[in-house]
């Protein structure tokens, strides 16, 4: 299989069960949405021409954060350097 193939899949199993909530507009240069799952919220950022990096602080209260495969991302250094599809995991 091709790379998107397995950001599809992860994407898939991090967001399954989720609702889709609001988007995410406090990071000029990024779009995300925020999604409800049963044991979890999340949150997905990328930089929409997919080449732009763009730097936020840390998310307050982020217990995970994994990139476009579904491999976890250091937290540290802060801040974090979005370019491709980014997750964040936060409690309930």
């Amino acid at each position: 299989p091709k790379p998107g193939y397995y950001a599809l899949k992860f994407m898939a199993e991090e967001l399954k069960d989720g609702t889709a909530g609001l988007a995410i507009t406090q990071y000029t240069g990024l779009r995300g949405y925020t999604f409800q799952l049963p044991t979890k919220k999340v949150w997905v950022l990328w930089s929409p021409d997919g080449v732009t990096a763009v730097q936020i602080p840390l998310p307050a209260g982020t217990t995970m954060i994994y990139d476009k495969f579904g491999n976890p991302i250091d937290p540290m250094p802060d801040p974090i350097q979005i370019i491709h599809p980014t997750y964040f995991e936060f409690p309930p």
